[in-house]
């Protein structure tokens, strides 16, 4: 046994094993939660077609999933997605495959032909609704079709790869709006834990604002020629309230890029913010405000009446000035809209409105380091912005999701739970609790959120030891530590999700018991975690970590009880015998010589518990 595995690489194949068996359980999870809606997904494979839409499309929980399945006499076509707003149909094969299975070429080739004969002549009979979609995009070049293959698996026909190039280079010559795409397992790893696909929503505003004297064009004002075109806008508070509304009303997402986000208005700075607009003082507000940075796709000139300027924004961004905009917001919701503008007719906020169409990765690298350097005012962690920009942290964010927690990856994220309905929190905490009374751990609703920090240092106790816990804690979200690119961001590739939830849950059960010790010091939490992984004989199998988890908790809770208090047992012969103060104690490495002893001790007095927890 060894309980410090340093910084091993893991293999692709152990990667790929583990994730497959992420999505098993995921699939599991679909077959219990839409067992009484859809009799069809006892069948695993039917299933994972479920998986492929709620998982890779993001196609929301409460809408009829079955909409969008054609699997059964279905011509080669198992579902379909179609995301209107950008123009984007995605017609889709899924094989739900092991290792032992080979996709074949003739899957494939039937896949490219047999959909687009049928939905081409208007025949496709399996779904009105998939034809009718196909029909509008097919004639519109704005419009993009996809054919998506999808194996769990990585063997396949070495064919495929030069089916799927001619397939489109045909499609590309015949000046078809086509495009066709080969997924397999490593691929899907990345689209599950990476940028997957979800409905995007377009917006255009047109924001107005009095004369040309508070309107300024670094291009056309100034004939300053940058690379990418600026604007320098005194903008009435009310447009920035209608924006928002606009925004919320049609379900657009203005703050995605922004770092600081909204944090709720009982804030020191928000409330600053909210009396000086509601007071007198109220046309002052331009100089005592930092003003809003907007990041946009496209601006153009618009139709204004008489001295007004106007320009039309696409897909506007609010990258800094998140809590201004929504100051502004709530202060003015409740008015009249005649008392809005009669009151607020002089009062302004600056606005820097910035055009970058992020068609290439230089657009892209821009953008980032806008959002990152006008976010510069008041210093953020850098761990907000490695919370932030990683997508998947956002995938572990909604899978605990279902196991009845709320991850806080981002600043927002508190006021976000705060904002759940009694009923959603309510639904949570009994998921939660079903893990919970496993460990005969009870629990309430504030127990329910989970720092994004802290789970990642729970993780990495166990994955590691407790002193990698204490020791590292500033690395686990600093993108340029081995800590951060080696495990934070892979943590994935050692815990399921489930195991994420159990292991802080024992990380919080200690905590509690250390709380009411009586030298309120032991049994130390992190140690309780690095203990537990020690006895795993293969550290360098990272599927070992989930199965060790696994196997603890299919047990009856007693004898979890055991294994706890087995773990106590060993992390306080541990403390005595280390001979040291605690704060020196866990600044200094785990001493083997030392564990090995106090695991001989307590496997003495809990041999079955021992056992337990090593025998494979």
């Amino acid at each position: 046994m060894n309980s410090e595995q340093g910084f091993n690489e893991m293999n692709m194949n152990q990667k790929l094993n583990n994730f497959k068996d992420q999505i098993e359980r995921d699939i599991k999870d679909i077959q219990e939660e839409y067992a009484n809606i859809d009799s069809r997904i006892r069948d695993v494979d039917y299933a994972f077609l479920y998986w492929i839409l709620l998982k890779l499309f993001n196609i929301d929980e409460e809408e009829t999933i079955t909409d969008y399945i054609t699997e059964g006499n279905d011509k080669s076509v198992d579902c379909f997605v179609c995301f209107e707003e950008t123009k984007e149909l995605f017609i889709i094969q899924c094989k739900h495959y092991d290792e032992n299975t080979s996709v074949i070429r003739n899957d494939v080739s039937d896949f490219l032909k047999s959909p687009l004969s049928f939905l081409n002549e208007n025949k496709y009979k399996k779904s009105p609704t998939l034809q009718k979609f196909f029909n509008k995009a097919k004639d519109d070049p704005d419009y993009k079709i996809y054919l998506h293959f999808y194996t769990t698996n990585t063997k396949y026909s070495t064919d495929i790869s030069t089916l799927i190039k001619s397939f489109n280079i045909e499609q590309q010559e015949s000046n078809k709006n086509i495009l066709a795409e080969f997924f397999d397992l490593n691929d899907l790893y990345t689209k599950y834990y990476g940028e997957s696909y979800k409905k995007t929503t377009n917006l255009t505003f047109n924001l107005k604002t009095i004369n040309k004297g508070t309107f300024s064009s670094l291009q056309e004002e100034y004939g300053i020629e940058y690379t990418y075109q600026a604007y320098y806008i005194i903008t009435p508070v009310e447009q920035i309230y209608q924006l928002l509304k606009v925004s919320k009303d049609k379900g657009y997402q203005l703050f995605e890029e922004n770092i600081r986000e909204f944090l709720g208005t009982g804030g020191q700075v928000n409330s600053a913010i909210a009396t000086t607009l509601k007071s007198d003082e109220r046309l002052n507000f331009l100089y005592y405000n930092n003003g809003i940075t907007m990041i946009v796709k496209k601006a153009a000139r618009g139709k204004a009446k008489s001295n007004e300027r106007e320009i039309i924004l696409t897909n506007p961004q609010i990258v800094n000035g998140c809590q201004t905009v929504n100051t502004i917001y709530s202060v003015l919701e409740y008015m009249s809209d005649k008392d809005r503008l009669e009151k607020y007719k002089d009062v302004f906020v600056m606005t820097k409105v910035l055009v970058i169409p992020e068609d290439s990765d230089t657009d892209r690298q821009f953008y980032h380091d806008v959002v990152k350097y006008t976010n510069k005012q008041n210093p953020i962690p850098d761990k907000v912005f490695a919370a932030s920009k990683e997508p998947v942290f956002v995938r572990f964010q909604s899978e605990i999701k279902h196991y009845g927690f709320w991850l806080k990856v981002k600043q927002s994220d508190k006021l976000k739970f705060d904002n759940f309905t009694p009923r959603e929190k309510a639904e949570m905490l009994e998921k939660a609790q079903t893990i919970a009374s496993k460990l005969n751990y009870s629990i309430s609703n504030k127990d329910l959120c989970i720092d994004l920090e802290k789970l990642l240092q729970v993780a990495l106790a166990y994955i590691l030891d407790g002193y990698y816990a204490f020791s590292k804690k500033s690395s686990v979200l600093k993108t340029n530590t081995e800590i951060f690119k080696k495990y934070s961001i892979n943590l994935q590739d050692y815990l399921s999700f489930e195991n994420m939830v159990r292991l802080y849950l024992l990380y919080k059960m200690a905590e509690k018991d250390k709380k009411q010790s009586a030298d309120k010091r032991t049994p130390i939490p992190y140690y309780i975690l690095g203990f537990l992984s020690y006895h795993i004989l293969d550290k360098s199998n990272p599927a070992c970590y989930n199965e060790l988890l696994d196997k603890i908790f299919a047990v009856n809770s007693e004898s979890i009880a055991q294994v706890y208090e087995y773990l106590k047992r060993v992390c306080n012969r541990y403390q005595r015998d280390y001979g040291k103060d605690y704060n020196v104690m866990i600044k200094q490495k785990i001493s083997k010589e030392l564990l090995e002893r106090a695991i001989d001790i307590a496997k003495d007095f809990m041999p079955d518990t021992y056992a337990l927890i090593t025998e494979s």
